[in-house]
C-alpha cells in the first residue's frame, strides 16, 4: 500500500520539477534571443556605410553580368537563325556548316557555364575575368558572323 502511494507522489514531484525547469528554460531562451537581437542592431548601426567607390564597382560588375548574359542570348538567337536558314540542297556542304554551327553553339554554352560558375564562385579579379570573357565572346560573335556571311554568299 505504501508503494502505491509513494509512486504517484514521486511522479508528481518529478513532473513539478520538469515543468518548472521548462518555464525557466523558456525564460532563458527568450532572454538570449532578445539579447542577440539587440546585439545585431548595435552591430548594424556601428558598421560604416559602403563607400561610393565600392557602390560604383558593384554597379560595374552588375552591368558586366547583364551585358554578358545579353550577348550570350543574342548568340543563341543567331544559332537558331543560322540553323533555320541552312540550305540542305547540297548535303555535304550543309553537313559541314551544321558541324560549324553546332561547335559555335557548344562554345556559347561553355561561355554561359563559365559566367554562371564565376557568378557562383567568383574566384579571382572580376576585371580580369571580364576582359578574358569579352575577348572570348567577341571571337565567338565574329565566328557567327563569318558563318552567316558564308551562308549569304552561297
Amino acid at each position: 500500500m505504501r508503494t502505491i502511494l509513494v509512486f504517484p507522489l514521486i511522479a508528481i514531484v518529478v513532473a513539478g520539477v520538469v515543468l518548472t525547469n521548462c518555464k525557466t528554460n523558456r525564460k532563458n531562451i527568450n532572454h538570449e534571443v532578445n539579447t542577440s537581437i539587440k546585439e545585431s542592431k548595435q552591430t548594424a548601426e556601428a558598421m560604416p556605410e559602403i563607400s561610393s567607390s565600392q557602390k560604383f564597382v558593384n554597379s560595374d560588375y552588375e552591368k558586366f553580368i547583364e551585358e554578358a548574359k545579353a550577348r550570350i542570348r543574342r548568340n543563341d538567337y543567331k544559332y537558331v537563325r543560322l540553323i533555320s536558314h541552312l540550305n540542305f540542297s547540297n548535303s555535304r556542304i550543309a553537313e559541314e556548316e551544321l558541324i560549324r554551327i553546332e561547335k559555335l553553339k557548344f562554345t556559347n554554352m561553355q561561355c554561359k557555364e563559365d559566367l554562371d560558375n564565376y557568378i557562383r564562385n567568383g574566384k579571382g579579379n572580376w576585371r580580369e575575368f571580364e576582359s578574358e570573357f569579352y575577348n572570348e565572346l567577341s571571337q565567338l560573335e565574329d565566328q557567327y558572323s563569318e558563318v552567316a556571311f558564308n551562308d549569304v554568299k552561297k
